[in-house]
């Protein structure tokens, strides 16, 4: 007994400092550079939120990513907000069928715990002011790439939400849903909790 309660004592150490790390961890997430070209500061996040789509009419594994990150940008006194986004797949559709339709986004929104945003996409070839790269990455060549404006308020309602959904149209009509895990959230809700986004602006009628 007298060798067992110091070896439940070093467990309960243990477990605490997992926990602490792992806290470490999370917070550890949100990053930042500097662009020395243009003098511009770039916050980021390690690893963007994963929406799928699964295919299994395609491949009995197929599924359709959008990954989506965050990307705050201060210059010369200004910020703003934007979020990147790669299309990419694990199937290639036209070596399947040579007449198959690519992947392709059509009009995209974005559900904050089922309220809509709709994202303007634009061409990542069109990278925001003082931005010479865009620092996140597809496991493989993206099929289409996109940057979308975001202001302080759309950032701090998706940093507040508990469920983020992607949903677009395709040519045909049809309604694609995109659907997230948990970590999606917790990048959104990090970036939005360091930066201090999440923390509603000040009233200018407040008189403080």
């Amino acid at each position: 007994m007298r060798w067992l309660i110091p070896q439940l004592l070093a467990g309960i150490v243990l477990s605490s400092l997992s926990g602490g790390c792992a806290t470490t961890h999370e917070r550890s997430q949100v990053r930042d550079y500097l662009e020395e070209a243009t003098g511009a500061s770039i916050t980021y996040v390690t690893a963007p939120a994963v929406f799928v789509n699964k295919q299994p009419g395609l491949a009995s594994s197929g599924r359709d990513y959008v990954y989506l990150a965050p990307l705050l940008i201060s210059s010369g006194g200004e910020r703003s907000g934007w979020l990147w986004l790669g299309v990419w797949s694990t199937i290639d559709r036209q070596v399947r069928d040579d007449g198959a339709e690519p992947l392709r986004l059509g009009g995209l929104q974005i559900s904050a715990d089922n309220e809509p945003m709709d994202l303007d996409l634009q061409s990542v070839d069109s990278r925001p002011v003082g931005v010479r790269r865009i620092p996140y990455a597809t496991p493989v060549p993206p099929v289409q790439e996109f940057i979308v404006p975001v202001t302080r308020s759309q950032l701090r309602r998706l940093g507040r939400a508990r469920v983020l959904t992607l949903t677009d149209r395709q040519a045909g009509g049809a309604l694609r849903v995109w659907r997230s895990d948990e970590h999606a959230v917790a990048v959104l809700r990090n970036l939005a909790d360091e930066t201090g986004a999440a923390r509603p602006a000040p009233d200018p009628d407040d008189g403080r």
